[in-house]
């Protein structure tokens, strides 16, 4: 009982004990500190012939009383020994007292010394005891007639005590008005005030009794959801009543069946092994059935089909008990049925193990053994003369030559191993060990043993096997070496490479395959691979693999792999089938070749031929026009000569003609210039050579050389530089870009006028161009420093696309940059020119691409 010591109950077997009116069994509580006490008590209550007591014991008269105030006890009388000082009964009464005018129920009081006399009864009498019994005139009869007189005084008594008598009090004055009288009427009113207080009480025990029943019906359905069993109840007519979900899943969507005889409609077969084995049971035959005629069933082995899968069949052990009321009635029964199908096909396939075990023994060619334990003889089979190389008889009649035969290293750990299993109560034994031949030498065996016992468990016979391992040994040692030199070989070739199961499970990768993509073999085995493929890619892959593993066809595929880096490369993986000799697929061998930069110079290959076709296309049709123009030119002037014109040899019109050629002679040469400036920056051999430079001169020279142009072109410019600045450049390039950069404005500058800009600021040249012509989007201010590119269309101006490209190479080969910037269309532009005071030449930027234009590689959607 919670937070009191523990306490024992005892039923008397004997029946018709005493009992009160209704029937019930008297409930007695012995306080008693002493055990033998209680067990002396207890003894003169059992023999009693009118009915059963049922019996509690405490040996505490604190934990009495806590446990009554609680009400976690309501015995119907309490037995008390007064046994000073350990245990006052005087005081425990008190205790009972202290919250209540009397005890909660019955006591009889015991005096154990009889030297307490007269006034310890006289004081037990009025603390609240019923009865108050002496040790000297204590037996069965007097204890017994003592508890039935308390319990049958203790009713009466307690309601006079608890009850006083309610009186109803009329007052009425008399008739005549002159008299001083007043008449009183006193009525009884207890009985009616006790009625009502027990209907009252009536009432909330029956709300309690409602509000237990349903804790107890919630308990029910507790037990009943997580039962493991299949749980059915009946009525005492056989209606199944109530079925758990256990039982659902074991006999899937089953019938409420009304009675007995509807049982039939489970099917269900015996399946204990006797003579009615596989015979199906009839309705009354089910141990819910003979549960409701009031047999107790344990463990019936049945076979049954679900209602849900006719064609299945599940082993249950069924158990019924009849549910009876307190007069012995049965009520209905329950019935709990464990599914014990998977243990009874695990014995069974051990038996059949056991079995072919058994056959496989006499079959065998390994040396076979039979081992007496009662008489110690062994026998051997005629193998021993193949295995051992000499006759059964060599071995002697008994264990001993058998012992003498094993390795003294193995001898004392195999002898206590088979020992140890004979006297554990082992069933078998196994152990391997070398044993000597009749030649001296040493075969390793593997011996198993089954130990045979009697009805006792005695160990009486053993009878085993030897299977000779050394060819096994050699087996594996060769199978062993193959393996390394296999692993050697292909954790060293440059591939990754891997196997595979006969349904594309990969089981083997080399150590090439970890080491570039940084996983483990658990992390890959399986399907495992996918995490290191593309996402764009692992679909098709994997779709394409699956299909030739189904058909046993060669598989080949291209796509990235992720490295332990993170970067994804390109692989050509191929895997071939590896056949038995049948012809059956067993394994899959395959490889992952890296051609990433295979893929990269076909790549870079297909860039140059693009960049080259390009090139050539703007080239002729830049180098074209010029041509075409003198051409025609030549041809008019020819034709003026032959038809004799004077006109053709005009001072004004050979003028013209020579200052139209030589422009486009300067603009032929400019072209080619430029193709060859890209050719020298392609291979590297774009030469710088610094000198000292007064850059204001060098921008002031060139403005002046491009003055007429200037002025055709409507595009004044102006300069604001300081009056020298003195600096190291290479004079001739600086002079390109800085005609680059004003030929752009004469193309873009919409007519309007440009200023040039040079100043120096911490040691660095700031030169800009800054126009207010056409503009240049956002998104093409980079773009316009790549080869072949235009802020606008080219069929709108000239050239090359090259300046800008040129100017760049230049201006970052003097360790400089060059940028543009503009607000966008129709909002001019401005360009910029950083270069170093004295330049730092870098000849590694002579030669580089643009950016974006390198070493590309293969996009993972190629």
């Amino acid at each position: 009982m919670p937070g009191h010591e523990a306490f024992e109950q005892t039923v008397n077997p004997i029946a018709g004990e005493a009992t009160d009116v209704s029937g019930q069994v008297r409930k007695i509580l012995i306080i008693a500190r002493h055990a033998g006490l209680r067990a002396e008590l207890r003894q003169m209550l059992e023999p009693d012939v009118r009915g059963p007591y049922d019996v509690l014991e405490l040996e505490s008269g604190t934990a009495t009383v806590r446990a009554l105030n609680a009400g976690e006890l309501a015995p119907d009388c309490l037995l008390l020994a007064h046994e000073p000082p350990g245990l006052d009964a005087l005081e425990t009464l008190a205790a009972l007292r202290a919250e209540r005018p009397v005890p909660p129920c019955p006591v009889v009081l015991f005096q154990v010394s009889p030297v307490e006399g007269p006034e310890t009864r006289r004081a037990a009498l009025r603390a609240g005891a019923m009865e108050v019994l002496e040790s000297s005139s204590l037996n069965a009869r007097a204890l017994t007639q003592a508890i039935e007189s308390a319990i049958d005084r203790f009713t009466p008594w307690r309601t006079a005590r608890e009850s006083p008598r309610e009186l109803e009090v009329d007052a009425s004055r008399a008739v005549e008005p002159e008299a001083r009288q007043v008449a009183l009427v006193i009525k009884n009113i207890t009985e009616r005030k006790r009625t009502e207080e027990a209907l009252r009480q009536s009432e909330a025990r029956a709300h309690q009794a409602a509000a237990n029943a349903e804790a107890e019906r919630r308990l029910l359905d507790a037990v009943l959801e997580a039962a493991p069993v299949g749980i059915i109840v009946a009525d005492a007519n056989g209606k199944l009543v109530r079925m758990n979900p256990a039982n659902a899943r074991l006999w899937g969507p089953a019938p409420v069946s009304g009675s007995v005889e509807e049982y039939r409609e489970w099917k269900g077969w015996w399946a204990d092994g006797s003579e009615r084995h596989g015979r199906r049971l009839e309705s009354e035959e089910w141990a819910m059935a003979r549960a409701l005629r009031g047999e107790l069933v344990s463990g019936d082995l049945v076979e049954l089909e679900p209602f849900d899968s006719p064609a299945t069949r599940r082993t249950i052990l069924n158990s019924a008990a009849p549910v009876r009321d307190t007069a012995g009635r049965i009520l209905g029964a329950v019935v709990a049925q464990m599914d014990i199908t998977d243990r009874v096909q695990a014995e069974t396939a051990l038996r059949r193990n056991e079995e072919r075990h058994r056959l496989v023994s006499r079959a065998t060619n390994d040396v076979i053994w039979d081992w007496d334990l009662t008489t110690n003889r062994l026998e051997w089979n005629e193998a021993v003369l193949v295995h051992f190389g000499c006759p059964r008889e060599a071995l002697g009649p008994t264990i001993d030559g058998w012992y003498s035969r094993i390795h003294p290293e193995d001898r004392e750990r195999v002898v206590s191993s088979i020992h140890a299993a004979i006297d554990g109560g082992q069933d078998s034994w196994i152990d391997e060990y070398r044993f000597r031949r009749n030649d001296g030498s040493y075969a390793t065996f593997l011996d198993r043993g089954h130990i045979g016992r009697d009805a006792s468990g005695k160990a009486v016979r053993m009878i085993g096997s030897m299977l000779d391992l050394t060819e096994r040994r050699h087996s594996e040692a060769a199978l062993r070496e193959s393996k390394e030199h296999f692993e050697a070989l292909a954790d060293n070739i440059s591939q990754l490479a891997w196997m595979t199961d006969e349904t594309g499970s990969i089981f083997w990768y080399n150590q090439r395959w970890f080491d570039y993509t940084g996983t483990t073999h658990e992390e890959m085995k399986g399907w495992g691979w996918q995490k290191v493929h593309h996402p764009d890619h692992v679909q098709r892959v994997t779709e394409r693999f699956v299909r030739h593993i189904a058909t046993g066809e060669v598989w080949e595929d291209t796509f990235p792999l992720r490295s332990s880096t993170g970067e994804f490369r390109w692989f050509l993986s191929r895997a071939h089938p590896i056949r038995d000799g049948s012809g059956q697929v067993r394994r899959w061998f395959g490889t992952n070749t890296d051609i990433t930069a295979q893929l990269e110079a076909e790549e870079q290959l297909k860039e140059a031929l693009r960049s080259r076709d390009e090139f050539l296309s703007i080239a002729s049709h830049e180098l074209r026009t010029p041509l075409t123009s003198l051409k025609l030119q030549m041809q008019l002037t020819h034709r003026r000569i032959q038809r004799g014109d004077p006109d053709a040899y005009e001072p004004e019109r050979v003028s013209r003609l020579v200052e139209q050629s030589n422009h486009q002679l300067a603009r032929l040469t400019r072209l080619v210039g430029d193709m060859l400036d890209i050719a020298r920056i392609r291979t590297g051999r774009l030469g710088l050579e610094p000198s000292p430079v007064d850059a204001v001169e060098l921008l002031r020279e060139v403005m002046e050389r491009l003055s007429p142009h200037l002025t055709e072109a409507r595009t004044p410019a102006t300069l604001e530089a300081p009056e020298r600045l003195e600096v190291e450049w290479d004079r001739f390039r600086i002079e390109q870009v800085v005609t680059n950069l004003l030929t752009n404005v004469m193309r873009y500058g919409n007519h309007q006028p440009v200023a040039v800009k040079l100043r120096q600021r911490e040691g660095r040249v700031l030169l800009s161009v800054e126009d207010q012509g056409l503009g240049i989007a956002k998104e093409s201010q980079e773009r316009i420093f790549n080869r072949f590119e235009r802020a606008i269309s080219a069929s709108d101006v000239s050239g090359l696309g090259l300046g800008l490209f040129i100017s760049r190479q230049i201006v970052e080969a003097h360790g400089g940059r060059i940028w543009v910037e503009s607000e966008g269309p129709g909002r001019g532009s401005a360009f910029f020119v950083e270069l170093p005071v004295f330049s730092d030449i870098n000849p590694l930027k002579l030669g580089s691409t643009e950016p974006g234009t390198g070493s590309r590689r293969p996009s993972v959607r190629a």
